[in-house]
C-alpha cells in the first residue's frame, strides 16, 4: 500500500491483483476509491484489468498462445493498450496517470525497452519507474 504523504502520479499496472493503481513514487498500490473515480471510471479500471489480466496469463503459460499475447500486450494498436490509453485519458484530469507498458524479456539488459514505444522518446525517472513524460507511459 501507498504511504505517500503527498499525492503524485500513479501508474495503471497489472500486477495479478485486484487493483491496477499503483503510486509512481513508491510503486505502492493505491486504493480507487481514493482516487475519487466515478462509477463508470471504476468499472473502466476493472475492465481494462481484466483483460490484460487474461491475456498476460496466456503469455505466462508459454504455449500455443504466448507470441500471440506478447505481440497484443506489446503492440501500439491492440484493443488492451487503446483500452489502456483511453483509460489513461480518461483518468488523467483527476491526478496524473500513467500507462505501464509491457516488453517482452524484461530484465534482460540486451533487450531492455529503450525508448518509447509511442513517440519514440527517451525515458526518465518518475520515481520507482520509468517515463515518457510527453506520453504518460511508464516501464521498470
Amino acid at each position: 500500500m501507498c504511504r505517500c504523504r503527498r499525492r503524485g502520479p500513479f501508474v495503471l499496472i497489472e500486477r495479478f491483483g485486484q487493483n491496477p493503481v499503483a503510486c509512481a513514487k513508491c510503486r505502492g498500490e493505491i486504493e480507487v476509491q481514493k482516487l475519487g473515480v466515478t462509477w463508470r471510471e471504476a468499472q473502466a479500471i476493472a475492465s481494462w484489468r481484466q483483460l490484460y489480466s487474461s491475456i498476460k496469463w496466456l503469455w505466462l503459460q508459454s504455449g500455443a498462445y504466448e507470441n500471440w499475447a506478447s505481440s497484443e500486450l506489446a503492440s501500439r494498436t491492440s484493443a488492451v493498450n487503446r483500452m489502456g490509453l483511453d483509460l489513461r485519458r480518461m483518468l488523467g484530469h483527476r491526478r496524473l496517470t500513467y500507462l505501464y507498458w509491457f516488453h517482452d524479456n524484461e530484465g534482460d539488459p540486451d533487450s531492455e525497452m529503450k525508448a518509447c514505444p509511442l513517440c519514440g522518446g527517451r525515458f526518465r525517472p518518475l520515481g520507482r519507474f520509468i517515463a515518457c513524460a510527453r506520453c504518460r507511459i511508464a516501464r521498470g
